[in-house]
């Protein structure tokens, strides 16, 4: 199952994002994202599986994040994940079942159904985790995303590698 995954999709807010929008003074919103999750991204690109994001949020703060750490497939304002996931992966020409996702919520449920492999936080709703392959350890906001790839590493059989290529590229550095 996992061997056939070609790509991953993630939602953000519960997944990157703890679910709470911090509201200032001035009206603006403010979301915490862990740098653990940072990790993953890179991990994924060791493994070669591209990241599409998929969010019900447009916001320029989920923007900032997903440019920093140079994602390039995001769609936001999304209410339909599951039609959204399928008109991403023809671009990349692959199916669904070559799909690995991560959500949270029950906007998330249908394409938890329809993903070749599935993952929800520690802290998701029942429903989702009776309906997802994979319960995490890690609870929303706190290295959710991060936890994801490694599994998707463990299950492919390629966690050490995957590490191995990390610290030697980190280790390339002179500061």
């Amino acid at each position: 199952m996992v061997d056939d995954i070609r790509i991953v999709l993630s939602d953000v807010d519960g997944v990157w994002t703890d679910r709470k929008i911090y509201i200032g003074e001035d009206g603006c919103h403010l979301r915490a994202y862990s740098t653990e999750d940072s990790i993953g991204v890179v991990l994924l690109k060791i493994m070669q599986l591209p990241l599409v994001i998929l969010t019900g949020e447009d916001n320029n703060s989920l923007k900032h994040r997903m440019e920093r750490l140079k994602v390039a497939h995001i769609y936001t304002g999304v209410r339909n994940k599951l039609y959204i996931a399928e008109q991403a992966l023809k671009k990349f020409d692959l199916t669904l079942s070559q799909a690995a996702f991560v959500g949270d919520d029950l906007n998330d449920l249908p394409l938890i159904r329809a993903a070749g492999f599935s993952a929800v936080p520690a802290n998701a709703m029942q429903l989702l985790k009776e309906n997802a392959a994979l319960t995490l350890s890690k609870t929303s906001g706190n290295g959710v995303f991060r936890e994801f790839c490694e599994e998707i590493a463990r299950k492919k059989g390629i966690f050490n590698q995957v590490i191995d290529e990390y610290t030697r590229n980190i280790t390339k550095f002179k500061y």
